[in-house]
């Protein structure tokens, strides 16, 4: 509750702090000094609700993230997904279904689950706090390069240096923080599967099992076992399954070619002044 009331109220702030900045910014004309060359137009719509979405952006994933991280660190249940062996829950065979499904699973079953976990220790706790860390300045930083984008374009000055560095700095932090929150997470989910899930002995007062065999038992309250598995608890078995998408690493290498275009672009345009 604490995390997600930090980031209801930080977000609130940042949205107010980003939406009066830029009235200030306007009303004070910091933009004029970049258009003093040519004549004036109108200020494209788009472009200024780029600049301050992207901006606002930027603000709330920093406070999300907080957020995120005070939780996994600090509270008591803390949610993670964990990953499984395929599993579909069956009828208990003491249990007769009277009326109910029209048809039947044959197969499959889920393999992760969102769930809120108590008694985690520290290193899991830290991990699900770097995953939500690294994914937050990603998203932040990628948010802050757009908007020196949308900026730069109302400046009528694109292709300036910032603006390159800004495309080099996002796809280094989504290539290194895409590939990274997501081992963070997996690495997480695993021990946290491995700590609510993992049981290595067990016992019940309605089942028996002594010299390695199983039976039957009847009329005196046991549980016929039939296709019943006696050794099993009806948890879900934990599952090491590392799975890393490769996706940043192509927008990461997509954004590199767009900065490399933008300083192309400023040397061609410097270029051009120079001639004149």
């Amino acid at each position: 509750m604490l995390a997600w009331n930090i980031i209801v109220i930080g977000a609130i702030v940042v949205i107010v702090a980003t939406v009066v900045g830029f009235r200030l910014l306007r009303t004070r004309g910091d933009d004029l000094v970049f258009d003093e060359r040519m004549p004036a137009t109108p200020r494209p719509a788009v472009l200024v609700f780029t600049r301050l979405g992207a901006t606002a952006a930027a603000g709330i994933a920093v406070v999300t993230a907080v957020g995120l991280v005070v939780q996994s660190l600090a509270a008591q249940a803390v949610s993670v997904t964990i990953p499984v062996q395929t599993f579909w829950p069956g009828v208990y065979p003491w249990a007769r279904v009277q009326e109910g499904p029209t048809a039947t699973v044959t197969g499959g079953g889920f393999t992760s689950a969102e769930v809120m976990i108590e008694g985690l220790d520290a290193g899991t706790r830290l991990l699900l706090a770097g995953g939500h860390a690294l994914q937050g300045a990603t998203i932040a930083v990628l948010a802050a390069a757009v908007a020196v984008l949308a900026h730069r374009l109302l400046a009528h000055e694109p292709f300036r240096p910032i603006v390159a560095r800004g495309f080099i700095v996002g796809a280094i932090a989504l290539m290194v923080g895409g590939i990274g929150w997501q081992f963070c997470f997996g690495a997480a989910g695993y021990q946290a599967a491995e700590q609510a899930l993992r049981v290595t002995a067990w016992s019940s007062e309605q089942i028996s099992f002594a010299g390695g065999t199983l039976g039957e038992v009847a009329g005196d309250g046991a549980v016929p076992f039939g296709t019943f598995d006696p050794l099993a608890t009806g948890l879900p078995q934990p599952a090491f399954e590392p799975t890393i998408e490769l996706w940043p690493i192509f927008l990461g290498l997509a954004l590199l070619a767009v900065a490399a275009a933008f300083r192309q672009s400023e040397r061609m345009q410097r270029d051009t002044v120079g001639l004149v």
